[in-house]
């Protein structure tokens, strides 16, 4: 269990970087046409997000956002098991930093990213659906918004929230078991 702790970071890393294949096959945003007649509607998956590239500035831009996700998943993925592999004591020849970096902390600062690259896209589907959305009382087409992206986004702000109150009581576990073995070698 103490493993696990000390490699949480690594954990939630690999954990986000798998779950974001997942949640790409979610749909992000759905297509519609409604009419007096009726309504069609088609959902569009995190992978189909990367070709956005005809929905104007909002469409190309979510599609580079959507594809810095991924580059940033798989990054996340490969650390996180890396990590957790020397932990276990199995790769041994991965590096505890790099450069000045450490792993762990470098593990955290993707997590950051993850998050920030997703709100990002959040904010630019936002405006993707807004500005490709016509209609009046007799037909309506345009996009809106699905819940994959609030899912990939729930995750993130999770995995983040996660990781820092471990952290934190870890932290103070380390300075409690320190302040003891001070005042019992006194």
């Amino acid at each position: 269990m103490k493993t696990i702790k000390t490699n949480l970071t690594y954990l939630l890393s690999a954990a986000i970087g798998v779950l974001t294949f997942i949640f790409f096959a979610i749909p992000y945003l759905s297509a519609y046409v409604n009419s007096i007649l009726g309504g069609a509607s088609e959902g569009y998956s995190g992978y189909k997000v990367m070709d956005l590239w005809e929905g104007g500035f909002a469409g190309v831009i979510s599609s580079l956002l959507q594809i810095l996700v991924l580059i940033t998943a798989v990054f996340l993925l490969a650390l996180g098991i890396c990590g957790l592999l020397k932990g276990f004591g199995i790769l041994k020849a991965f590096p505890d930093a790099f450069g000045k970096l450490e792993s762990k902390k470098l593990a955290q600062y993707g997590l950051y990213a993850y998050t920030g690259i997703n709100a990002l896209l959040l904010v630019f589907l936002i405006i993707f659906t807004a500005s490709n959305s016509d209609g009046n009382d007799l037909l309506s087409a345009g996009f809106s918004l699905s819940a994959g992206i609030f899912i990939t986004l729930v995750f993130a702000i999770a995995t983040n929230v996660t990781s820092f109150i471990v952290h934190k009581l870890t932290k103070s576990e380390t300075s409690t078991e320190t302040e003891a073995k001070t005042e019992t070698a006194e």
